[in-house]
């Protein structure tokens, strides 16, 4: 079903983020978050990935339900930053940035600050570069 699955993205990126917020911070997340991250499984974040590429692809500058994404990417960023020795973060936050990319918000969280975001992703990239899927998040968010 197409509504279900553009009602799931949101949800999914919205409980993203609220993990990665709890891992960053373990004062007000549960005991535990952090690993949390670790069982999300890459299928996942690559089946969202390429739902919302072919969302984006038919909608074609139409108005999407893509436009309407929470916004994660400032808190992904800065979860990225301040955990940058944590595998589990760095892939699940670049999953956030690359799904969080396709709204518009998303990109201009990325270039704003002289492109502070695009930095931090190449620098979360550089630090994994035995890692295909965190590469592979890393061109999917330059290509957004």
């Amino acid at each position: 079903n197409e509504a279900a699955a553009a009602d799931a993205l949101p949800r999914l990126l919205s409980s993203l983020a609220q993990w990665l917020s709890w891992a960053s911070n373990q004062e007000l997340g549960p005991r535990g978050a952090a690993g949390l991250l670790a069982q999300v499984p890459e299928t996942t974040l690559q089946a969202a990935y390429s739902s919302a590429s072919t969302r984006a692809e038919e909608s074609a500058g139409l108005p999407s339900s893509l436009a309407e994404l929470p916004e994660v990417v400032p808190v992904a960023l800065g979860v990225l930053n301040a955990l940058p020795d944590n595998a589990q973060v760095q892939r699940v936050g670049l999953a956030c940035i690359a799904l969080g990319a396709f709204s518009h918000s998303g990109r201009r969280a990325l270039i704003s600050d002289v492109c502070a975001g695009l930095k931090a992703v190449f620098a979360a990239a550089g630090r994994r570069r035995h890692h295909p899927e965190v590469m592979a998040l890393a061109l999917a968010i330059v290509g957004a």
